[in-house]
């Protein structure tokens, strides 16, 4: 953690909730908007088989990432608090911990997903014609899903490091190098034709949420 703390502490309140909810809304709206992007491409260029693939699978990336907005808030209201008091040492020791934890229960995750595949991609609903594909884009999925979580904490831990706007840059740069990628592997060069390379792409998604 930084030792500049009276930016935060000493400004109106007005002025840093501005400076730290307007650039934060701005990156989570256009994340999303690639999510959008996403569905897009993957519907008018790969075919109906590959977008019900990945949208039987999209249920997993909320797990990961509710998981990770569950062990970052909680991480990241408590380091605050050190901050507040003045310790940077506690307040880092905290972010250390966090982010060990949030590492290892991805991990713990991601081999008990894998194990169990089969009966995970019947939970969601997947069946026919459309298993296997599932089966394929939810492996590579799982293989670099510890990321995800771990991503988000590191942006919620650079905003109580008050740095808010680069935290809310790394977002806004990942979500624009996603609809990218989307362009060039997708509609140029054809990548996509089959669900195995369609799962190129989504790596791509992995790729840039790893920013920090």
């Amino acid at each position: 953690m930084s030792q500049n703390r009276a930016s935060m502490l000493d400004r109106p309140v007005a002025q840093t909730f501005f400076r730290y909810g307007l650039p934060w809304s701005a990156a989570f709206l256009l994340l999303s908007s690639a999510g959008l992007v996403d569905t897009i491409f993957i519907g008018r260029y790969v075919g109906a088989q590959a977008l019900a693939a990945v949208n039987i699978v999209s249920p997993v990336f909320s797990i990961f990432f509710g998981m990770g907005v569950m062990l970052s808030v909680g991480g990241t209201v408590r380091s605050a608090h050190h901050v507040g008091r003045g310790d940077l040492r506690a307040a880092s020791a905290v972010f250390g911990r966090t982010m060990l934890l949030i590492l290892l229960a991805g991990l713990v995750l991601a081999l008990l997903s894998l194990l169990f595949r089969p009966l995970l991609l019947a939970l969601l609903g997947a069946d026919g014609d459309v298993m296997r594909p599932a089966y394929q884009y939810l492996t590579t999925i799982l293989l670099f899903s510890p990321v995800l979580p771990a991503s988000y904490a590191l942006s919620q831990f650079a905003r109580v490091d008050q740095h808010p706007t680069l935290a809310s840059l790394g977002l806004i740069l990942s979500a624009a190098v996603n609809i990218f990628l989307d362009y060039l592997f997708i509609a140029r060069f054809g990548w996509c034709k089959t669900i195995e390379n369609a799962r190129r792409v989504r790596f791509g998604h992995f790729q840039r949420n790893n920013h920090f």
